[in-house]
């Protein structure tokens, strides 16, 4: 009997990391990819030119944009298409739930629902709500890349950096509403010892990219897996992308441990 999988995208995603992780899937004989969706942000309202620009040169992330620019360089990208798995594509728009959250139309649950799914598995995005969330047999699986006892939120990998962590974690969940909060099924962990951001985001990812695998073969085989929820486990506090003064103390801080 088929594994049947959807895979959500946004648009552009090109990371090296995701396509190994679907490699790895597509090698186990029962996975079928049914379905790619990808899924468009709502168009946010343009202002003005010359607010766009001020906007942007008075951001109070900018350090970090400029930083995370710098380091994303060395980040692995792939040209391959995930179509090449033999699954159809559809595209959608998400909706707006609340100021951080998004949620899908009901034509694209119904859609999802009538495929009798196993598992979606989503790259991206965002936090997502609502009855996605129940809509395959085994739920909605998403990396997030950080030890969520310690760090939820984002960047990825960079209050590790920023704190001077001598570990960075991750996890394969299994969402729920709450925010890096799902359920556990995996976990994962590199050395950060004489790496730089970029070069800690390109392993944290990579060594993830065999979780979904292992899930998925322990489920085939009939083994029980060990899930872990948010009353299992301390949560650590959500953070935010790091403001500029935040920014300033990580350089000079990193200065004065040359």
């Amino acid at each position: 009997m088929a594994f049947k999988i959807a895979v959500i995208t946004e648009e552009h995603m090109r990371s090296a990391w995701v396509m190994q992780c679907l490699e790895n899937l597509h090698s186990i004989d029962e996975v079928e990819f049914n379905l790619h969706l990808i899924a468009d942000k709502p168009t946010l309202l343009a202002s003005s030119n010359w607010k766009g620009v001020l906007s942007k040169l008075f951001s109070k992330n900018l350090l970090f944009k400029l930083f995370y620019r710098l380091h994303s360089r060395t980040i692995k990208k792939t040209t391959d298409e995930i179509d090449k798995f033999g699954c159809r594509s559809m595209r959608t728009t998400l909706l707006t739930q609340g100021k951080f959250s998004y949620k899908f139309d009901n034509a694209v649950l119904e859609e999802l629902q009538d495929l009798n799914l196993d598992v979606i598995l989503l790259f991206g995005i965002g936090i997502i709500q609502g009855d996605i969330l129940n809509s395959a047999k085994h739920g909605v699986w998403s990396h997030h890349h950080g030890d969520e006892r310690h760090y939820r939120g984002r960047p990825a990998c960079f209050w590790e950096y920023f704190y001077g962590e001598k570990t960075t974690g991750g996890i394969l969940q299994k969402l729920s509403p709450v925010l890096d909060g799902g359920i556990v099924l995996e976990r994962f962990f590199i050395r950060n010892e004489g790496l730089n951001y970029g070069e800690r985001l390109n392993q944290i990812q990579f060594s993830g990219c065999r979780a979904a695998t292992q899930v998925v073969n322990k489920i085939l085989n009939g083994i029980p897996i060990i899930e872990e929820s948010e009353i299992d486990r301390n949560l650590g506090a959500v953070y935010r992308m790091p403001e500029n003064s935040e920014m300033l103390r990580f350089f000079i801080k990193s200065f004065l441990q040359k």
